[in-house]
């Protein structure tokens, strides 16, 4: 991964990593056979569709920049406890770093394993605080430093994804006051929009 930090314009480099109970066990996360070089703006397109690792034990960032962009903690508009499991910093740290550069490396092969178990917080995720870590945290970088557009559609796939977890109707007034809006009309109304295109798409996709 070294030599792929090279130069000024790669911001950080990161890797395909293995996920499961064992190497055995395992599947291939976040290879991009594609390009070894992308944009950013692809790389936060490709986080925010789980494509790309959140955590910095797969991805390779110069001092400088991990000291400038290392934040235990940070202002949502809903307190979060991110010093508890460190979801939240994680990605911010590869979000703010990735937008001072034109582009991000990326290596094909796996060079990282990731132990998925019971007792992992990850997986135990209690009461869903390592989801909304990460969503208030990719919801503050979005509304402030990318723009409002991409800041609600992808709140709009993360409403859809709360109703399918819980099975229950998610109010997108709290759920919005909940990662940085403030519940106006106008946004709920772009967010049942943004939520209809995607499962229009999903729907699409299965015919």
């Amino acid at each position: 991964m070294v030599p792929k930090l090279d130069g000024s314009e790669v911001g950080l480099v990161y890797c395909a990593a293995r996920i499961g109970k064992s190497r055995d066990e395992s599947v291939i996360a976040y290879s991009q056979a594609d390009s070894s070089r992308l944009s950013s703006t692809h790389f936060l397109n490709l986080v925010l569709s789980g494509k790309a690792p959140v955590s910095p034990g797969a991805v390779l960032i110069r001092t400088h920049d991990l000291l400038k962009n290392l934040h235990t903690t940070f202002p949502t508009s809903t307190p979060r406890q991110f010093e508890k499991n460190g979801a939240g910093p994680d990605v911010m740290t590869l979000l703010l770093t990735a937008h001072n550069y034109p582009y991000v490396a990326n290596v094909e092969m796996p060079l990282a394993y990731f132990r998925a178990h019971a007792g992992s917080f990850s997986i135990e995720n209690s009461n869903n605080e390592v989801s909304k870590g990460y969503r208030s945290a990719i919801a503050l970088f979005l509304n402030k430093s990318i723009d409002r557009k991409a800041w609600i559609n992808y709140l709009a796939y993360g409403w859809l994804q709360e109703i399918k977890l819980y099975r229950s109707w998610r109010s997108p007034v709290v759920y919005m006051i909940e990662y940085e809006g403030r519940g106006s009309l106008t946004e709920i109304v772009t967010l049942l929009f943004h939520a209809f295109k995607h499962v229009a798409v999903k729907i699409t996709e299965k015919l």
